[in-house]
Order: C-alpha cells, then sequence, then structure tokens
C-alpha cells in the first residue's frame, strides 16, 4: 500500500492503481479490515486524481462503509469516538460524502447510498 500511496504522490497513477488494487484484493483475502478502507480509499484517490469521479466514489464507498462496519463493531463509546475523530477516518468519511454530492450533481439525482 505505501508503494502505492508513493506513485500516487508521484502522480505514477497507472502504477498506483495497480499496486494499490493488489493491496484491496490482498487485504480483502486475508479479511483485513483496517488495511482493505485504507487500501480502498487510497484507490479512490488515485481515480479522483484522474478526474474518474464514478470510480473514486465506489472506492470511497468501499472505504467508508468498511469504517461503519468498524464503528459499529466498537460496543464501547470510549473507543468508538476515538476511532471516528482520526484524521484519517474522517477524511474517508468526508470525501464519500463530497464526492458523493459531487457525482449526484453531475447525473441530476442523487446516488444510493
Amino acid at each position: 500500500m505505501l508503494r502505492g500511496q508513493g506513485r500516487l504522490a508521484a502522480e505514477r497513477s497507472e502504477e498506483a492503481e495497480i499496486d494499490l488494487a493488489e493491496a484491496v484484493k490482498i487485504a480483502q483475502r486475508n479479511a483485513d479490515r483496517p488495511n482493505f478502507w485504507k487500501a480502498s480509499y487510497w484507490l479512490g484517490r488515485v481515480f479522483e486524481q484522474r478526474l474518474q469521479y464514478e470510480r473514486a466514489l465506489a472506492s470511497y464507498r468501499v472505504a467508508a462503509l468498511t469504517v461503519n462496519e468498524l464503528a459499529m463493531d466498537i460496543e464501547d463509546d470510549r473507543y468508538r469516538e476515538p476511532f471516528l475523530a482520526q484524521p484519517e477516518v474522517r477524511e474517508v468519511l468526508a470525501r464519500h460524502e463530497r464526492l458523493q454530492k459531487e457525482v449526484g450533481r453531475k447525473v441530476g439525482t442523487t446516488l444510493p447510498r
């Protein structure tokens, strides 16, 4: 995943997409939900950088849903609230919400969540 992030920063989006798609597959195969949402989020960043907003939204949706699942699994508010307050987690949720509104406006309807 780090290699994909580095390639994205270096504007080598094709290589970043390959690395991050592989990270998504590995995390999914290993049922590693924390790395799954992170890799999905970064893959969304690749698509957003390329102005492929619908693909970015799909990746952000997967990341946001996974973050919300993880939060629901935390029964104690003392731990759930700090999890949701992490900057990385807030960024995922904010990008998903923002892009959902933008893509919905472009197609003339609101997409389902």
